[in-house]
């Protein structure tokens, strides 16, 4: 636990917040002390790996970097495998063809999606 100063607050005077359509009158707050609290301190949580170098990433380096997390991760925990579903909606050949193989290597499914009626 960490102690933290709350600063303290002036008063506000009634009508100085924004009303709102169909809220009551603002009655105005009270000025308030400042006081110490109490902070609980949490460990910082996981970081997955770095992710390789900007630009495109083929489907092997996608599949490497899902890899890495999953080591780091899921295992630890006795967790399986995501499974990865996708939508290409208007797309090209090239990303269907990664989202597909993606979403097959992670036992999902891809679906490709024309046009919205």
């Amino acid at each position: 636990m960490q102690r933290v100063w709350v600063p303290p607050q002036a008063a506000r005077a009634p009508g100085q917040a924004k009303l709102k359509e169909g809220a009551p009158p603002d009655p105005g707050a009270p000025a308030r002390e400042g006081y110490w609290r109490e902070v609980r301190n949490t460990p910082p949580r996981p970081r997955p790996p770095p992710a390789p170098e900007p630009g495109r990433w083929s489907l092997a380096d996608f599949v490497q970097h899902m890899t890495l997390i999953y080591e780091a991760e899921y295992k630890p925990k006795g967790l399986k495998e995501p499974h990865i579903s996708c939508i290409g909606y208007q797309i090209n050949k090239e990303g269907g063809e990664f989202l597909n193989g993606l979403a097959r290597r992670y036992k999902g499914q891809y679906r490709l999606v024309r046009r919205l009626r």
